[in-house]
């Protein structure tokens, strides 16, 4: 049998709301799947952001070996789907004569010539991207009222066309991703959840999040209605979601430990707290730099950037000795100065973190990079990454202050979600499986061989045993290719609306 594979993509899903809600009977079609096939938790990679997460779903590996560790590389720079080092799922059902649409799945930008057809979404820098033409800055989605709608219409939207494409054209893989699912929890969850400290009643809100999932759901249902019996249906999420009540704000830590100094671009020692929302400047730690000061400051730092970069570089590297980026509750620490003794003490320091109301550790977890990753690309992984108590978001672009309210009341969790109907599919609940699992599944699913040197294992979904099939590594050779400025600067600013940077 020629099996065909259906995978709808809801970013940010969990099934601490899918089960409540499946059990008021508010996600029929959702119900209905699980019913009558299997479902897992799914651990997120580390950090758990959708540009890694995505990656390692996509590849059945780690960032070690893929290169994608965040929305920006070691230098600061926006990275994009020329950055990926290894082979994704439709790359490998090229190689085998296989027809792929991808939609809307992130880290697709630039789109890739495929035997199919991809389009790239909200992080696309041009209207080519499937969601381009839609809107997204920070001062229209903070219009609580307003912007709840007109999400749904997005995602309404998106459905519409990704269906006339479903219908009219042949494919083996069809792929999808939704952002509702993650957009409207980091926005609207102190709406509906009493015990957060910034809980606000709201009689059309309160249950924004539940509407979300039941547009998801009513979504699911129109795909259901429009496949055949011979098409596995796998719905599937990068992380999951949770309450933000705290921040930690990460380089004001280190500017106070003494690990970062950076009074050469403020022209002064007293940093003011004001917050700064967009990047300037060419210089990858500069302008990482640069991002911390005050709007008053920042032109008078660019000048100086581009009239004495090589002295002012200099100078930041003799008097820092690190830098942080931060991802949900997770931080990625770089050094500049790469020595043994620094990175103890950081680790040291950041471990005995303590909060100022409860006087409990903040810090659960600090890992070095060769506890996490591995591979060719190990050498572009943070030195350190930090991981918090999940309710307090690590942030890495304000100074001034180390805690703070969070300005989006949502955040990621590493626990997303696995679903599988069809059939050559059992029923049943399976125990938690690994994001990598994913990709050598789905190829399963397919009837394709799973690449050596994925870290992912076929999960046991399958009604009778099937003949898992040995290939060769995946990895690819590309050309990487770095976005414009005015390209970056459109994909910061749809990333800092959606709560990536601050």
């Amino acid at each position: 049998m020629n099996m065909k594979l259906l995978v709808i993509g809801f970013d940010g899903a969990t099934f601490d709301l899918i089960k409540p809600l499946s059990e008021k009977r508010m996600l029929p079609h959702i119900s209905r799947v699980m019913a009558q096939g299997v479902s897992a938790p799914l651990i997120s990679v580390i950090p758990p952001v959708s540009a890694p997460a995505w990656t390692s779903l996509v590849t059945g590996k780690n960032p070690g070996k893929h290169n994608i560790y965040g929305f920006q590389d070691k230098n600061g720079r926006v990275v994009n789907s020329t950055f990926r080092k290894s082979k994704a799922l439709w790359n490998l059902l090229d190689e085998h004569g296989k027809r792929s649409i991808t939609i809307n799945i992130p880290m697709t930008s630039p789109p890739e010539k495929i035997n199919g057809i991809m389009k790239s979404g909200i992080l696309t820098p041009h209207e080519r991207g499937f969601s381009g033409r839609f809107q997204i800055d920070r001062e229209s989605l903070m219009e609580k009222e307003k912007a709840l709608p007109k999400m749904f219409h997005w995602e309404i939207n998106l459905t519409e066309k990704a269906l006339e494409i479903l219908k009219k054209e042949k494919w083996d893989l069809f792929f999808c991703v939704y952002h509702l699912s993650d957009f409207v929890p980091t926005i609207y969850w102190n709406y509906m959840d009493e015990t957060h400290p910034q809980y606000i009643p709201h009689d059309a809100l309160s249950t924004a999040v539940e509407d979300a999932y039941k547009v998801l759901d009513d979504i699911l249902g129109r795909y259901l209605s429009c496949i055949d019996s011979h098409t596995c249906v796998v719905v599937v999420s990068d992380h999951g979601m949770g309450p933000s009540k705290k921040v930690f704000n990460i380089n004001e830590w280190l500017r106070r430990e003494g690990f970062l100094d950076i009074r050469t671009l403020t022209f002064r020692k007293v940093l003011s707290p004001e917050k700064v929302t967009g990047f300037i400047s060419r210089h990858a730690i500069i302008k990482r730099l640069i991002l911390l000061l005050p709007d008053s400051l920042q032109k008078r730092a660019y000048r100086m950037v581009f009239s004495k970069s090589k002295d002012v570089f200099s100078r930041v590297r003799e008097r820092s000795y690190a830098y942080a980026f931060s991802h949900a509750h997770f931080a990625s620490i770089w050094l500049l100065k790469k020595d043994e003794a620094t990175l103890n003490e950081i680790e040291k320091r950041i471990r005995n973190l303590k909060d100022p109301g409860t006087g409990e550790p903040i810090i659960t977890r600090v890992y070095r990079k060769d506890q996490l990753f591995h591979g060719p690309w190990e050498e572009n992984a943070p030195d350190l990454m930090v991981e918090a108590v999940p309710h307090y978001s690590i942030r890495s672009q304000r100074i001034g202050t180390l805690f703070s309210e969070p300005l989006q009341s949502g955040d990621h969790r590493m626990n997303g979600i696995f679903i599988a109907q069809g059939p050559i599919v059992k029923n049943g609940n399976l125990e938690e499986h690994s994001i990598f699992d994913v990709c050598p599944t789905l190829l399963t699913i397919l009837g394709l061989p799973v690449p050596s040197d994925m870290d992912g294992k076929v999960m046991e979904i399958f009604k009778k045993e099937v003949s898992i099939q040995a290939a060769e590594e995946s990895q690819r050779e590309f050309h990487q290719q770095v976005y414009t400025e005015e390209e970056e600067k459109t994909v910061k600013e749809r990333l800092s609306a959606l709560g990536y940077f601050d």
